[in-house]
């Protein structure tokens, strides 16, 4: 009986946790095009596929803890009061698992509305250089300019410059 629970429990956090990560990679797509920065992917594969592994051991080490719960109940109370305590703890187990599993995607579309609709984040941003925009002769051209201002190095809008100097 407890062996089919964990079957059960395994395919339903597998299930969610693809969902989470379809969502997470969508998040990442958009936020890259919108936000210049893809939120939700880890740096590299292999530590996503490390999360991924250490979640799953985990949601078993505490399914386990669960039913050696139910074997401590069981000794003290009769089988029917121990197996009742059994399902409920189960089935609020696994509400609990889809719940966490579900919470790395909600946390990274919160971050993605968030940077998509604070104000100041394309207003105050600095400039991002990648190998694609980089030129090596825009940081020597900035040094001999001694009179360039804040708003124009930082390129800022004047707007934003005077709310920032403010």
């Amino acid at each position: 009986m407890v062996e089919s629970r964990r079957f059960f429990l395994n395919f339903v956090v597998g299930c969610t946790g693809i969902v989470t990560c379809v969502m997470m990679i969508f998040c990442a797509i958009w936020a890259e095009s919108a936000v210049d920065e893809a939120i939700g992917l880890p740096d590299g594969p292999l530590l996503g596929m490390f999360g991924i592994f250490l979640y799953r051991l985990l949601a078993n080490v505490f399914f386990t803890g669960g039913w050696i719960c139910e074997l401590i109940v069981r000794t003290e109370v009769t089988a029917e009061t121990a197996n009742a305590f059994g399902l409920k703890a189960f089935r609020i187990g696994v509400q609990f698992s889809i719940f966490i599993t579900l919470c790395p995607a909600a946390i990274c579309w919160l971050l993605f509305a968030v940077a998509v609709e604070w104000p100041f984040a394309q207003i105050a941003s600095p400039p991002r250089f990648s190998h694609r925009n980089f030129r090596p002769d825009s940081c020597s051209q900035l040094r001999e300019n001694k009179t360039t201002n804040a708003s124009t190095a930082l390129r800022i809008s004047p707007r934003a410059a005077t709310l920032l100097a403010w």
